[in-house]
């Protein structure tokens, strides 16, 4: 798929959590003054396939943010979601649409952030986690999102769609039901220019 890394990318980062500027901090004390809360703005609850790739992270077995499926021992998400946590405490849950339940939950064996991460600006904000036994992919609610290379850009104004557990509205709760929502794809020039 063309837009793959597009959808990887909005997936691991917006689907992984929440920056919540009214707490100032994450659950593990990261300050992210004057971010914007993770949301998906506009969602609808995802019907069985439509986002296969997407897992809970779990910390201490209840989920705490999201994650995209790269290969059946591996799952991308944001650095700040890691930040501060042990592999002993990380483990995922897949194959479900609901956030708290269903599916099949695997410990983490190995935890990697970027390492150029810097948690005060959350720039480089990406993590890698490698699963103690794979997935089984191939299910309806249980796949690896498509990875295109480095130098493939995804087209300006071209339709992604994000899903996570992200708040529907500002200040709302995260829903229990996996939601997905489409969106523009930004452009280079128009991101690095804000």
């Amino acid at each position: 798929m063309k837009f793959a890394f597009a959808l990887l990318l909005a997936v691991g980062l917006v689907a992984a959590g929440p920056l919540n500027s009214s707490k100032k901090h994450n659950n593990f004390g990261v300050d992210f003054d004057a971010l914007s809360e993770g949301r998906i703005v506009g969602g609808v609850a995802a019907t069985p396939g439509q986002a296969p790739y997407q897992v809970s992270l779990l910390y201490g077995g209840r989920h705490f943010c999201g994650g995209t499926i790269v290969s059946a021992t591996w799952i991308v998400t944001a650095a700040h979601c890691v930040d501060g946590t042990s592999v002993s405490q990380i483990s995922i849950r897949y194959n479900t649409l609901t956030q708290g339940s269903g599916g099949q939950v695997i410990k983490s064996k190995t935890i990697i952030k970027h390492e150029n991460y810097d948690s005060s600006t959350i720039d480089n904000d990406i993590a890698a986690i490698e699963l103690e036994a794979p997935m089984t992919l191939g299910q309806t609610n249980a796949n690896s999102v498509p990875v295109v290379g480095q130098d493939s850009d995804p087209a300006s104004g071209v339709d992604a769609v994000i899903s996570g557990w992200g708040a529907l509205k500002e200040g709302g709760s995260s829903p229990s039901a996996l939601q997905i929502v489409t969106v523009p794809i930004v452009g280079r020039d128009q991101c690095n220019a804000n």
